[in-house]
């Protein structure tokens, strides 16, 4: 039996600093059959030489194409929509990690076990480490079972943890054709919606990378924690479940029947009185992997900014 294909989407963009740590990261891997495609956003620096210089010594490994100058978000939605829809399985990579060599390993080891018309996909821990590869901490270790119920108020893992397969990436296509918050959490999404199934692994496979010019970053510092909570009442959190819910209006057609009525609970939060509200949040059975995102999206049904 032929060994399963993996396509690898990065995005890149002035990454010169850290990019050649990533690629060899990728070429370390035990898990050899896969191909690297690469959205440059017309990058400034030595980007594209350092890609070239690997692809010009792995021919059939590597394929660059132009992104949409447009931000990362629409950089990755550019490269969903481009990828050839023929690879068994699929993986985003930022283009500053460094990833663990069995990463893709574990991750194809769970979804070889998955029926490939069922959309799967992994996602683990992350180690975070600064400019100089020293370690300064870890993602929150999940314990709460990954479902569509918790994917409507966050997303789990970080975008380049995640691994997935071909039928996810049909359901991603058709979510990420209308507007979206971002690429991971639309992945989340409709893999959840559409009776998916998803293994969190507790395990760390990526080295994440934190600096200055991290457009995302560790979201589990103290400073971002205050950040989110003061944007998330000046309306983010609104704008992103109005986002969130008109994507999912898309993939309608394949999602399951429990799925459709936890979104029309959800999508009924922010309607009628402060009892009504409270009764739509607690019928639609969401939740949250940590007390303290719950007990905001609680404030901010009781404030109606859902």
């Amino acid at each position: 039996m032929d060994k399963p294909e993996l396509a690898i989407l990065m995005c890149t963009y002035n990454g010169e600093g850290f990019i050649n740590e990533q690629i060899n990261s990728i070429f370390d891997q035990q898990f050899k059959n896969w191909h690297l495609w690469i959205s440059d956003d017309n990058s400034q620096d030595d980007t594209l030489g350092i890609i070239r210089a690997h692809s010009k010594y792995n021919v059939n490994k590597v394929s660059i194409v132009s992104g949409p100058c447009k931000g990362f978000s629409e950089n990755f939605k550019s490269l969903i929509h481009t990828v050839p829809i023929q690879y068994d399985y699929y993986a985003f990579s930022d283009q500053d990690d460094i990833w663990l060599p069995d990463k893709l390993e574990r991750a194809t080891d769970f979804l070889k076990k998955i029926p490939s018309s069922v959309p799967a996909m992994y996602c683990s821990r992350t180690e975070l480490i600064d400019e100089s590869n020293a370690s300064v901490g870890y993602s929150p270790c999940y314990k709460r079972k990954p479902s569509f119920k918790n994917a409507l108020l966050q997303n789990i893992a970080s975008g380049n943890t995640m691994v997935f397969n071909r039928r996810a990436l049909e359901l991603l296509r058709i979510a990420t054709s209308v507007d979206f918050v971002i690429h991971d959490w639309a992945l989340y999404l409709a893999v959840s919606a559409c009776g998916g199934s998803i293994f969190f692994d507790e395990d760390v496979s990526v080295k994440y990378r934190q600096h200055q010019n991290n457009l995302i970053g560790n979201g589990m510092s103290l400073r971002r924690r205050i950040d989110n909570f003061i944007k998330a009442y000046q309306s983010r959190r609104y704008e992103w479940n109005t986002k969130n819910i008109a994507m999912l209006s898309a993939l309608n057609a394949f999602m399951t029947p429990e799925s459709r009525n936890t979104l029309e609970y959800f999508s009924s939060i922010h309607n009628g009185c402060i009892y009504k509200r409270c009764v739509n949040l607690h019928r639609s059975g969401v939740y949250h992997q940590q007390a303290i995102g719950m007990l905001t999206t609680i404030a901010l049904t009781l404030s109606n900014r859902m």
